[in-house]
């Protein structure tokens, strides 16, 4: 299996982290943590691997860790995987675009 390649975009300083939307390719989420130290980084990661059920190392920045909008691959995941993930979130938390 390939990697899973995702665009997200951070919303920071957020009362909950959560995923928002799923838009024209691109993962909306929101995080709890500031731009401090790393901070919201490793919370995305923590959350992204959590998730996607998968241990931390597979989640690798590709680019945009300076950035509100980041390149991240998922090692060995699927767009299937991911279109499950979203499908189960309540509609009230999540707008969501499969089609793009």
């Amino acid at each position: 299996m390939s990697d899973l390649i995702l665009t997200i975009k951070v919303s920071l300083r957020a009362p909950a982290t959560k995923i928002l939307s799923f838009e024209n390719e691109t993962l909306k989420i929101a995080l709890k943590s500031l731009p401090i130290e790393n901070k919201a980084n490793l919370e995305l990661i923590d959350f992204l691997a959590k998730i996607f059920k998968k241990p931390k190392k597979d989640i690798i920045f590709k680019s945009g860790l300076k950035s509100r909008t980041k390149i991240i691959a998922v090692k060995d995941e699927s767009r299937e995987t991911l279109e499950k993930i979203i499908s189960k979130l309540p509609p009230t938390d999540i707008q969501l675009s499969l089609l793009g």
